[in-house]
Formats: C-alpha cells, sequence, structure tokens
C-alpha cells in the first residue's frame, strides 16, 4: 500500500486552502445605502399620540426599481444595476419612511401617520404618492418623477399634483453620492405636497 510523501501531503492540504482563497478574492462585499435627511434638517420633536393626523398611503414605484440593488439610468433607454451596491431596505419602505419624516417637517411639526393605521386616530387628509422614476444618470443629476393626491376624509379627492425634481450628484455615478442626491429629491416633494395641504396643515389655500 503507497502512503503520501510529506511533500505531496503538503500539496494536498495546501489546495483546498489555495482555491478559498481565490474564490474569497473574487468575492466583493455589498454595500448598502438608505435616504437621509438633509444635514441641516431639524431634530425631530418628541413623540406623542396625536387626535388628528395626516395619512400617507405606501409609495408606490416602478417594477424596475423593485429590487434591492441601486438602478442608474444609462444611455438611451438603458438601466445599469449596481450589483454590490445596494438599498438597505425595500425602496418602497425607505421612500415611504423619508416622505413621512420629510412631510412632518415641511407641513410644519403635524403629524404623519403610514396608513394603514390601527390606532384610533382621524385623518384629516390622506396622501397617495406613486412615483414613476426615481434614480439618477451615470454621467449627471438624480430625477425624482412623481404623481400625488391628497384626499379629504380619505374618502373624497381633494387636490392632484405632480413633482419632477432635479437634483445635481455630487460625484456622478458614485452611489453615496446618488443616495443623497435622491434624499434631497424627496424632500422638495415633501415641501409640494405640504404647500398644497389644506390650512393648518401646509400652509395651503
Amino acid at each position: 500500500m503507497n502512503h503520501p510523501t510529506p511533500r505531496r501531503s503538503a500539496r494536498l492540504l495546501l489546495l483546498p486552502a489555495l482555491l478559498g482563497l481565490l474564490a474569497g478574492c473574487g468575492t466583493e462585499p455589498s454595500r448598502f445605502y438608505t435616504l437621509a435627511p438633509p444635514a441641516e434638517a431639524p431634530a425631530p420633536a418628541p413623540p406623542r399620540m396625536p387626535e388628528r393626523a395626516i395619512g400617507l398611503e405606501p409609495v408606490e414605484i416602478p417594477d424596475y426599481l423593485r429590487r434591492p440593488e441601486m438602478v442608474l439610468r444609462g444611455q438611451g433607454s438603458r438601466l445599469e444595476v449596481l450589483e454590490y451596491d445596494r438599498w438597505g431596505g425595500t425602496l418602497e419602505s425607505l421612500i415611504t419612511r423619508s416622505l413621512i419624516r420629510e412631510l412632518e417637517t415641511a407641513s410644519g411639526g403635524r403629524t404623519v401617520l403610514q396608513l394603514p393605521q390601527r390606532r384610533d386616530v382621524e385623518m384629516v387628509n390622506t396622501v397617495e404618492v406613486v412615483i414613476e422614476r426615481f434614480e439618477a444618470a451615470q454621467d449627471g443629476p438624480a430625477l425624482l418623477d412623481a404623481r400625488w393626491r391628497i384626499y379629504q376624509d380619505r374618502d373624497r379627492p381633494l387636490r392632484f399634483g405632480r413633482t419632477v425634481a432635479e437634483e445635481p450628484v455630487e460625484t456622478p455615478g458614485e452611489p453615496g453620492a446618488v443616495a443623497d442626491a435622491l434624499s434631497r429629491a424627496v424632500t422638495r416633494l415633501a415641501r409640494d405636497i405640504a404647500a398644497a395641504l389644506p390650512d393648518g396643515s401646509g400652509g395651503g389655500v
């Protein structure tokens, strides 16, 4: 019976380690991003149980954005999916939470709650938002294109609007800079909606 020599045994032991090292070298770690408030945003007010509030339905986004990876707009109709640059949650939930935060600020501190809401709180207005575009060009600005609707008492349509917000990207194509620019676009969306709310909500008429 033949036994492996010490040199051959060393080679057999080194082979799996080498293969593992090569496999590790080919794997790039994922990077995760969120939608952050602007640096100058005021600190949030202490939480309280409101008697009346503004209700926000979950934001709707296009099918091409329903994925964890960040998407950039390429030449023409081409979309570039960044495999290792991902959102830190579903994009729908990130936009919805960011819009709630920015709406509360833009409406003068009014309470905004995500629907459906189980608490016994009266919704003086309900807001629906449908986003048609939410991405940045590979070599250009970030763009948010959204249609929104404000309801009175959650049933009667009160106002309709559209926000097209273009924000410069400090370093075009860089995912962190893209996330920052899209965050600013959400702030502009919130200001448009708040301005259209009836008196007592956002200063609208």
